[in-house]
């Protein structure tokens, strides 16, 4: 009979958020030298590059870091509605969350707000800080889920409390506060290079990245102090015959 030693991956608050801020910052590195490059040249996007990279264009290597992103909160709330369920504390609006942001993770990659936008700005007539009109109806969800969850939210540790908060200001500040912003910079401008946009959305980007890691940290440090945690394993093939 053989025997080989056990391996194990722990995932720690600290050791993921550190691992997805080194990430993040190779990014932002990238995202900054495709800016340089541009403006370099005059061009937005030279050698067919710099949309590859750059954290305020769609379908390209900063959108499927977020859309991970997303996907794993997503996926911490379902794993987080488990052990809540196995200790008999409510369970249901943790797993609905965990919803939310398999949608959001899902619209992250499909872009499925940027498809209400002309409907919805010609329905509202919308300009100004509206003038990315899906803010509105992403707004009132917003407002409703705040409203349904603060009673939950406010009955836990202040530890987890605060961070979940703090989590939430970040990327709705991010993506609705610096997008409406940016919406009332860009109204009426044609296609071209903008410095103050292009600043604009470095920081919108930033705020919703950094608000969703420490969503991460804070979910994984809520699962921690749950007895027993979770644990993932993959059993290796039987040796002992």
């Amino acid at each position: 009979m053989s025997s080989f030693p056990q391996e194990g991956i722990t995932l720690t608050p600290r050791n993921v958020a550190r691992t997805l801020i080194g990430a993040t910052i190779v990014l932002v590195v990238l995202h900054l030298g495709g800016l340089a490059l541009s403006y370099a040249t005059g061009k937005e996007n030279p050698y067919n590059i710099v949309h590859l990279i750059h954290m305020g264009r769609e379908h390209n290597l900063p959108t499927y870091f977020s859309t991970m992103l997303l996907l794993f909160s997503a996926t911490l709330f379902i794993l987080l509605a488990r052990v809540r369920k196995q200790v008999g504390a409510a369970s249901k609006p943790w797993s609905f969350l965990g919803l939310v942001f398999l949608f959001l993770s899902v619209d992250e990659f499909a872009e499925l707000h940027e498809r209400l936008t002309n409907t919805t700005r010609e329905m509202l007539h919308a300009t100004g800080a509206l003038y990315y009109a899906w803010i509105i109806p992403y707004g009132l969800l917003v407002l409703g889920l705040t409203i349904t969850y603060a009673p939950l939210i406010f009955r836990l540790e202040s530890a987890i409390r605060n961070r979940l908060i703090l989590s939430a200001i970040l990327y709705v500040g991010g993506a609705v506060g610096m997008e409406s912003i940016e919406a009332a910079y860009i109204e009426g401008k044609p296609d071209g290079l903008y410095l103050i946009y292009d600043v604009l959305s470095t920081f919108e980007e930033l705020l919703e990245i950094a608000g969703v890691i420490l969503l991460i940290y804070t979910l994984l440090l809520f699962i921690q102090r749950h007895p027993g945690g979770i644990t993932v394993r993959v059993p290796g093939a039987d040796t002992s015959a």
